[in-house]
């Protein structure tokens, strides 16, 4: 029994043993690794040792550091700027609120809205006795003027109580005061008086018993808003609820709308919301803050936009001594990598004596260099490659082919990623969801629209290259057409127009016409003011199945025209904008043959035509 265990201090001193092993192996791995190398990786390594480490580390320290710091700076002192900006916008908002509350709720304003006068007299005599406005726009000098149109006819136009005439009551900020109910707005709007553009808070006073007398108007006075943005040092914006710019210390952006400059109008309160982007372009950060004035669902809108280069700019010449240290950095490296390889130039030199007879055509090269490390192998690749100089021609030939082979099935791989970057089960469901709690909930308009897009969605993120019926491709552009008109309700219209018979078992591939729809709504119909229209039409032409998606936006001129037609030849590039017309033109291309594709045709201010000539018998190719 005894003879059965082991003795304990020879299974310890065992164990000490391999753990020694083990750790002479782990410090011995990389130097014999290291010692193995090829001389390619030896160079590679001293270089990125001696050269690239302390080059990206003084980089990082004094390039990324002082301008992230510069950067971050800048940014804080623009949120306590705007933030600042916020709260004296809001001070100026509660005081012309309160004001307007006392006017709302003063009983002389009202009796005099209401008094049906018999004699101008009446009107005079009491105007003279009333000063109120002009206490108001002595002792508020964020003021501009005060005014209020009324129905009530009997009363003089004085400037300050003005009969209501012609077409005011038709204009937007009538209309969006009646629609309030005494509730304040904000807007910017002309002044008719004066024929000038301004913040105005607009309100309907109502009498006791809730009629409506007139809608009130202050002025805000554009110096006193102007004040309060003047010394920014950064170019500042303040907007409002329809995105006009109503005041900036860059005169000329008052009075245009924030997507003109690029930037978004929020329509909910934030703090400090940050982006990286203006104007499309990386160079600036945008800060927005937005708020809701007291009693008034008016929102405002201020932006503050910091310039990244200009911020950078000291940060940048701290960077050039930066640069300064790195090039030294470089020089030493440079001089210990040559100290190194001339250890090896001698039969560099002589390898490359060789391979110079052979570019002077001279083929009497040595057959052997002493060694077998790289420069003997690259001795061997050479003789190799003078032997068989056709050979490699032949072979670049044939690796030109694989390549376009390739490059044909990267396609088809990219179109299998893009149908495929959601998992459909998910966003069905998700969609299914939406769509049933807006039925629950009576919008039966909008359960319909997510319907649509369910199923629309679910068709192209469950799209392969397999072909489908021409009947479900229509199917799914009415549903897509469906969504658009539920978009852009009575400004689009569409019709699909069948004059071919038997489509329905008509088999094609799947994603050609949706391209073209979209583009139609988004180059075509989305700029044009006026009614839009799309217009499908499937037909037989010369022997063809001619599917046509026409439509009446803004069109091109004839140089788009043909550059856009030399793009779908594959002689030009468009530059990502139509870059979904050139892919439907190549798959149609490489999946039916050059015979088939797209035909477009185009007039500036009179719409857009695209034809799909396809075969007019579809052969099985799944």
């Amino acid at each position: 029994m005894n003879g059965n265990i082991p003795a304990v201090g020879s299974g310890n001193r065992g164990r000490f043993a391999r753990l020694a092993g083990l750790k002479r192996a782990l410090i011995d791995m990389p130097v014999r690794r290291f010692r193995d190398l090829k001389i390619r990786k030896k160079l590679i390594w001293t270089y990125i040792i001696v050269v690239l480490i302390p080059i990206f580390m003084v980089g990082m320290i004094l390039t990324n550091g002082m301008r992230n710091m510069a950067i971050e700076q800048a940014i804080k002192e623009a949120c306590t700027n705007t933030d600042r900006i916020q709260l004296r916008l809001n001070e100026l908002t509660n005081r012309v609120t309160e004001v307007s509350d006392r006017i709302y709720f003063c009983a002389r304003t009202k009796r005099i809205l209401s008094t049906d006068y018999k004699t101008r007299w009446d009107v005079v005599r009491e105007y003279f006795d009333f000063s109120e406005f002009a206490e108001y726009r002595r002792d508020y000098a964020e003021i501009r003027y005060i005014m209020i149109y009324t129905s009530n006819n009997t009363l003089l136009d004085n400037w300050e109580f003005i009969p209501v005439e012609g077409d005011i009551t038709e204009r937007p900020w009538y209309v969006q005061a009646m629609e309030k109910n005494g509730e304040i707005v904000w807007q910017y709007m002309r002044n008719e008086l004066y024929d000038r553009d301004s913040l105005c808070l607009t309100r309907l006073i109502k009498n006791d018993l809730n009629q409506p007398l007139g809608v009130l108007i202050i002025e805000i006075s554009d110096s006193f808003l102007q004040s309060i943005i003047a010394e920014e040092p950064y170019k500042t914006i303040i907007a409002v609820d329809s995105a006009h710019i109503v005041s900036s210390n860059h005169s000329e952006l008052i009075g245009q709308k924030t997507w003109d400059e690029g930037i978004q109008f929020i329509s909910e309160t934030v703090n400090n919301q940050f982006r990286d982007l203006y104007r499309g372009k990386d160079s600036s950060k945008v800060i927005t803050n937005s708020f809701v004035p007291k009693t008034s669902s008016s929102i405002f809108n201020i932006y503050t936009i910091v310039p990244v280069q200009s911020i950078t700019k000291k940060a940048e010449e701290i960077s050039t001594l930066g640069f300064s240290i790195m090039g030294l950095s470089f020089a030493i490296s440079l001089v210990l990598l040559v100290f190194f390889s001339h250890v090896l130039s001698n039969r560099i030199i002589r390898l490359r004596s060789e391979m110079r007879k052979v570019v002077e055509g001279k083929y009497d090269i040595s057959d052997k260099i002493q060694g077998m490390d790289e420069i003997g192998e690259l001795h061997v690749d050479l003789l190799k490659m003078v032997r068989s100089f056709e050979q490699l021609i032949h072979e670049v030939y044939e690796e030109r082919l694989l390549k376009e082979q390739l490059r044909n099935k990267q396609r088809e791989i990219q179109f299998k990623m893009l149908a495929n970057q959601i998992n459909p089960h998910f966003l069905y469901n998700v969609l299914e969801t939406i769509r049933m709690r807006a039925h629950s909930k009576g919008d039966a308009e909008t359960a319909g629209a997510v319907k649509l897009l369910a199923r629309l969605m679910r068709r192209n993120l469950e799209a392969t290259s397999k072909t489908v019926t021409l009947e479900s491709e229509l199917e799914i552009m009415k549903n897509y057409l469906k969504l658009q008109k539920y978009r852009f309700e009575d400004k689009i219209d569409y019709e699909i127009e069948i004059a071919a018979e038997g489509y329905e078992e008509y088999r094609m591939l799947p994603m050609l016409l949706q391209p073209l729809v979209e583009n139609a709504f988004v180059h075509g119909l989305e700029c044009k003011r006026t009614r839009g229209r799309v217009t499908i039409r499937v037909e037989e032409q010369d022997g063809f199945l001619v599917i046509s998606v026409r439509d009446n936006g803004v069109g091109m001129d004839r140089t788009r025209l043909e550059r856009l037609r030399s793009m779908l030849d594959g002689n030009g590039e468009e530059s990502g904008i139509h870059i979904g017309l050139q892919n439907v033109n190549s798959r149609i291309k490489l999946y039916y043959g050059e015979a088939y594709g797209l035909d477009i045709t185009s007039a500036e201010n009179e719409g857009t035509l695209v034809r799909i000539r396809l075969p007019r018998k579809e052969e099985n190719r799944d």
